[in-house]
């Protein structure tokens, strides 16, 4: 599972430089529960990380789109019509910001890569 630290993922349990201090580390939050308690938590954790899953597929989905609009001739077409004046006023225009849509798509890249990392080390452990 990874959490957000100042704008980057980092694994639940790990210091920046990578690995666990210690195997029991990732159970810390749940070792004086009881065994309900722990499943209870769990369970809990297993219905979060599905939901999370689930909503990093539909994002994945739309940064694709977002990245071959940004990519093909669509989007200079429609940034060169924004630079001549030819688009109205009070149209939103984020997606034209070249710095925007970049660092989005950048941003989506991280994600995919620490997750990609997570995944590696999880099964390196089973």
């Amino acid at each position: 599972m990874s959490l957000v630290n100042n704008g980057r993922f980092q694994s639940a349990g790990k210091r920046e430089s990578g690995g666990y201090r210690d195997r029991s580390e990732r159970g810390k939050r749940v070792e004086n529960r009881t065994r309900t308690e722990r499943i209870r938590y769990y369970e809990e954790l297993l219905e979060k990380a599905e939901r999370a899953l689930g909503a990093a597929e539909q994002a994945a989905e739309l940064l694709r789109e977002l990245s071959a609009y940004y990519t093909g001739p669509e989007w200079k077409e429609d940034f060169a019509a924004d630079e001549a004046g030819q688009l109205p006023v009070d149209l939103k225009r984020g997606v034209l910001s070249e710095d925007g849509i970049y660092n989005l798509l950048e941003r989506g890249r991280e994600i995919d890569r620490e997750l990609g990392s997570a995944a590696v080390e999880e099964s390196e452990t089973c």
